[in-house]
């Protein structure tokens, strides 16, 4: 299986979304858990295990990601 980046539609994707979900989204392992630990806004924890919140995420990502923050530098 390789990891590519598929269409993201809000209808799709579930509400909380696992390390796992994001990979298929394009975004990598790192890049997930630097997320969950840096914006709590976004995170769901159950256990011990990791979710971010799909809309929070989705809005991230509609502001350019990590591009949107190297700009306000």
């Amino acid at each position: 299986m390789t990891n590519t980046a598929c269409a993201i539609s809000r209808e799709t994707l579930p509400m909380l979304i696992s390390v796992h979900d994001a990979m298929r989204m394009g975004i990598t392992r790192n890049r997930f858990y630097a997320l969950s630990h840096r914006d709590n806004n976004m995170v769901v924890t159950i256990g011990d295990r990791v979710f971010l919140h799909r809309d929070n995420l989705l809005a991230w990502l509609a502001q350019g990601g990590d591009r949107s923050r190297k700009d306000k530098k």
